[in-house]
């Protein structure tokens, strides 16, 4: 079973920083991606279709595409309205009879296989003037993550160099913003996210090692919360 297939059912409910941060991602999002009446958009690697249902209700007569490889995610994204559901890893995707005007790639950079074939891929199914988002953190994330899964984190994360190299070379014009939101959590609250492993770079993990890992953190931070930032970039892509 995959990381995700565990977390299909609860993972809305692990996915959350504070009562605000589904609304400033959503504004983020919107602002970044300029979505308008009547195009066609996909939301590749969007799990449960969450913040893909919320950008398809902001313009009239969206056609909107929730992308995803994980079957459990899919299932649960079919049950929102308006959302046409594909399954597909990055490498089916890139081989489909698609056309559309926009693309998401929201905190999925990580899970590409071919990261350059994609970026081709697509730049064949975008339409003319067509617009690629990717929303993604810097390789040194400022989440209160213990060292293990700092360094993992890290490891897994492409340099934002890079992506803009990789991005450019592929023959689109990128812009890059950076974004925080901040938030407080209780221990008790983010100690279960950790537990649940919230994040796929946690999966590799062991019981014994996010327990030795949450006692690492109880020692740095003192009180009862974590004050934390939540850095993201956001690529701008245009097709040139």
């Amino acid at each position: 079973m995959s990381h995700y297939t565990r977390l299909a059912d609860d993972f809305d409910r692990v996915w959350q920083f504070s009562p605000d941060y589904e609304d400033w991602m959503v504004e983020k999002i919107a602002s970044g991606l300029s979505l308008q009446p009547n195009q066609t958009w996909v939301d590749f690697g969007a799990g449960t279709g969450r913040f893909t249902a919320r950008l398809h209700a902001l313009a009239p007569k969206l056609q909107t595409y929730c992308a995803e490889p994980d079957a459990a995610m899919c299932q649960q994204a079919a049950k929102r309205d308006g959302l046409r559901v594909i399954r597909a890893d990055d490498q089916r995707f890139v081989t489909l009879m698609l056309q559309y005007d926009a693309l998401l790639l929201k905190e999925v950079i990580h899970h590409l296989s071919d990261r350059q074939a994609f970026w081709q891929g697509i730049q064949h199914q975008l339409n003319a003037d067509g617009r690629l988002l990717v929303v993604t953190r810097p390789q040194r994330s400022a989440l209160a993550l213990f060292e293990a899964a700092h360094d993992v984190f890290y490891r897994h994360q492409p340099s934002l160099t890079l992506l803009v190299a990789e991005l450019e070379a592929a023959g689109f014009a990128v812009s890059v913003s950076e974004h925080t939101h901040s938030f407080t959590l209780s221990k008790v609250d983010w100690f279960a996210m950790l537990r649940s492993r919230f994040m796929s770079d946690l999966a590799a993990f062991s019981d014994d090692d996010i327990e030795a890992g949450i006692a690492e953190l109880s020692q740095y931070y003192v009180g009862d919360a974590i004050d934390m930032a939540d850095t993201l970039l956001f690529l701008q892509c245009q097709k040139k």
